[in-house]
């Protein structure tokens, strides 16, 4: 397991599947770039329960989003079906 630390000062191993972990259990998509600093531009998810937390990796100490998990398999359905292509 790698162990990187972010442009945030936090740090991140990265699982086996190429996403980033922070201390928080949050997990960043395989496709967000991790070597370019610059570009860490993404949510974080981690489901804690029945809920689903998102937050912004910029700046994690802002407020997360709660959803339930219906809520966030009908957001995943919308964005795998091209409901929100600009």
């Amino acid at each position: 397991m790698t162990t990187i630390q972010g442009p945030n000062g936090r740090t991140f191993t990265i699982d086996a599947h190429g996403r980033k972990v922070d201390e928080d259990g949050f997990k960043t998509s395989s496709f967000s770039e991790y070597g370019d600093l610059s570009r860490w531009h993404c949510v974080a998810v981690k489901i804690d329960g029945d809920m689903v937390q998102v937050r912004d990796t910029k700046d994690p100490s802002k407020a997360t989003l709660n959803y339930t998990r219906a809520e966030w398999a009908g957001f995943v359905r919308g964005v795998k079906v091209g409901e929100f292509d600009v």
